[in-house]
């Protein structure tokens, strides 16, 4: 894997994934009767508008009574609670996209001294293995941890220690 070859990994909602995943909820909202089947295009259209990936219900909730004239009940903000895991599964499936199409392998066998960036800083460690619930992601084990705790970290943000 060439970073200068290789495109970036999709880390953001694109337009189309909100529209996909407010899709998702937009048929939930519609198998319990909050919606009509007429009004299905335009709240899937409303939810992709205003939600946003980690956004719980009630703030999506919020939004669509707010600017598009919704009257959201709790029920109503259970199935939008679902937008975020909707959503986490458009980045990953366009994750799981990107690894194919470019072939990613992982760089660094296990058991390699590393340098891992995490949560915006580097940390020295081992990795651990390749992770298997993630997309090109290893779990790192920091220099010190004694216990189970792991990193999760992206290929591309793992660097050879120098020792």
């Amino acid at each position: 894997m060439s970073d200068q070859q290789t495109p970036p990994r999709p880390t953001r909602l694109t337009p189309e994934m909100a529209l996909r995943a407010g899709r998702v909820v937009a048929e939930q909202l519609s198998k319990d009767g909050h919606i009509e089947p007429r009004q299905f295009n335009d709240a899937a259209a409303d939810i992709a508008r205003h939600g946003r990936p980690h956004m719980d219900g009630y703030k999506l909730a919020k939004a669509l009574d707010d600017d598009e004239g919704w009257d959201c009940d709790m029920q109503m903000v259970e199935a939008l609670d679902d937008f975020s895991h909707a959503a986490d599964k458009e980045i990953k499936a366009a994750q799981k996209a990107w690894a194919e199409a470019n072939d990613i392998k992982p760089p660094f066998p296990v058991g390699t001294s590393v340098i891992a960036r995490w949560g915006g800083d580097d940390y020295p460690g081992t990795i651990d293995q390749v992770f298997g619930y993630g997309v090109a992601q290893y779990a790192v084990k920091a220099d010190g941890e004694t216990g189970t705790t792991r990193m999760i970290v992206d290929y591309e943000n793992v660097r050879e220690a120098v020792l």
